[in-house]
């Protein structure tokens, strides 16, 4: 049976999370698709986006330094911060750079793209819209916030999350989930790195729509955000009701592989962090045994 390293693979998050099982499978390249989370308001980010509105980069930027090699000069180039004490101070040189090329360009997948191929990234990145949105969320006292590092400095778990205004996806990225073998959702953080893409109904229906297993990897560490008011079995499920689809199964870290119901168990941790290369093996070993129970999946 062929190994994952055959397959079309298409994962989803942002921010760090994404970036190491990125890290993980950049050497599916071709194979290799990413649907990155888009609605981040913070930091660098957050004040192009005060600036010049559009889509945030900084997930995206994460991304593409995770695919190039690690002595490029791209990932020099991508990870560059502007010293304080000047108008650009605290910018990254990577975000920058996807904005100056946005403007050259009809829709911000075609920035990516065309960045991607400067840096020689054989994987597509799509961002999950191609239109400015914002994550929104209803409190349990029925006040809105509005903004993702608002809602994540929300003392309680949210009743409803959802985007603002209402955006769709690249049609290449949907046509990317569509013709995968296997989704990976995570690790980040919950509401603001996996969700927001989910939130998004053509990717939704997609991966709805889609045959191929769907695979959430779970947070190693609790998270400093409202998520943390769930125990770590319940996340899943809150996705799920959340986002309205449903996972096959979530990969924990154990010390051993092993397997219960839809619980999944590798060992993946390096100090409290994912390692990309034992995140590797427990993504192949997720994959070969779930097509060993379901004859002609893989």
């Amino acid at each position: 049976m062929e190994r994952i390293s055959h397959r079309k693979l298409v994962v989803f998050g942002g921010g760090h999370g994404l970036s190491r099982v990125l890290v993980a499978l950049r050497s599916l390249e071709s194979n290799l698709s990413a649907i990155v989370a888009t609605t981040d308001n913070g930091g660098s980010t957050g004040r192009l986006r005060q600036d010049y509105g559009g889509i945030a980069w900084g997930d995206i930027r994460h991304c593409l330094e995770s695919l190039c090699s690690d002595d490029s000069v791209g990932r020099l180039l991508l990870n560059h911060r502007f010293p304080d004490g000047g108008s650009l101070s605290g910018h990254s040189l990577g975000n920058l750079m996807l904005l100056a090329i946005n403007d050259l360009c009809v829709a911000p997948g075609d920035a990516v793209e065309v960045l991607s191929r400067f840096l020689g990234v054989q994987s597509r990145l799509y961002p999950m819209a191609d239109a400015e949105t914002h994550l929104v969320a209803l409190s349990q006292h029925g006040d809105t916030v509005i903004g993702e590092v608002e809602v994540d400095q929300m003392t309680a778990l949210p009743e409803r999350i959802w985007l603002e205004p209402a955006v769709t996806s690249d049609p290449a990225a949907i046509a990317a989930i569509e013709d995968a073998e296997l989704l990976v959702f995570g690790p980040g953080s919950i509401i603001t790195s996996v969700l927001p893409s989910l939130l998004i109904p053509a990717i939704r229906d997609a991966i709805n729509r889609s045959r191929a297993p769907k695979l959430l990897i779970q947070n190693i560490l609790p998270e400093n955000s409202p998520i943390d008011h769930l125990p770590p079995e319940r996340i899943p499920l809150w996705i799920e009701q959340q986002a309205g689809i449903r996972f096959d199964g979530w990969l924990n870290h154990d010390e051993r592989f092993s397997r219960s119901g839809r619980q999944w168990y590798a060992p993946v941790s390096d100090q409290g962090r994912h390692d990309p290369e034992a995140l590797f093996k427990a993504i192949d070993w997720v994959w070969h045994t779930w097509c060993s129970d379901n004859p002609g999946s893989g």
